[in-house]
């Protein structure tokens, strides 16, 4: 896709602006959240995906979140954080961010 070769060519900060000018442009933004914290910004310490988030709540955009319901007990190993800061920091967002504006639709 264009979004990801973009972003490919354009790193740290310079990225996160770049995804601020497409979230600016989208309708919605859209997360889809397992057991994966991502990338991390190399002066935040937080993911870009928190970064992303957080930018989308603040300008307002409309949000639809997929979230999985139990990560770590559930996927296998290589789909889930390995680290114990990186499960932190992905719990602290799963939990203080998302869940706390969650509208539950249990699809299965």
């Amino acid at each position: 896709s264009k979004l990801y070769i973009k972003l490919r060519e354009v790193s740290g900060a310079g990225q996160l602006q770049y995804i601020k000018t497409i979230i600016d442009q989208s309708d919605y933004y859209i997360l889809i959240s397992a057991g994966l914290y991502g990338s991390i910004h190399p002066t935040e310490n937080l993911s870009f995906t928190e970064l992303e988030y957080d930018y989308a709540v603040e300008v307002g955009k409309p949000i639809i979140r997929l979230l999985h319901k139990d990560p770590f007990n559930e996927l296998p190993g290589r789909y889930i954080e390995q680290s114990d800061a990186k499960r932190a920091q992905l719990n602290d967002f799963s939990y203080t961010h998302l869940r706390a504006h969650e509208t539950r639709h249990d699809l299965v």
